[in-house]
């Protein structure tokens, strides 16, 4: 499929199967993952139904769309990975906030 937006050049879209990550990808991704610029921790947990961002009122299960790629709600969470394969940061997306940075601040949750 083609997207063509006056003015912009026509962009290819293509179909992709969605990510289905094992149990064991999802509880590498869990714990408390540190924002120094809201001076926060957020955790992500995992769960019966995969993996949950842990909320103050209600979890928000997380939806895998491509690797290392989820959506929750407005919310897209990505996590970055170096050469060796191991998570580096987690960048968040919410409506006009783009690349919030989050850094693991323990090991895994199991």
């Amino acid at each position: 499929m083609t997207l063509e937006v006056e003015g912009d050049e026509p962009t290819v879209l293509e179909r992709f199967e969605p990510a289905r990550p094992s149990a064991a990808e999802l509880a590498a991704l869990a714990g408390d993952w540190y924002s120094a610029e809201l001076d926060a921790v957020r955790r992500l947990a995992l769960a019966a139904e995969g993996l949950v961002l842990e909320g103050r009122l209600e979890d928000a299960p997380l939806r895998p769309v491509v690797p290392d790629v989820f959506a929750a709600g407005g919310l897209v969470l990505r996590f970055r990975r170096v050469p060796s394969g191991e998570v580096a940061e987690l960048l968040v997306d919410a409506g006009r906030v783009r690349n919030l940075r989050f850094v693991r601040r323990a090991g895994p949750a199991g």
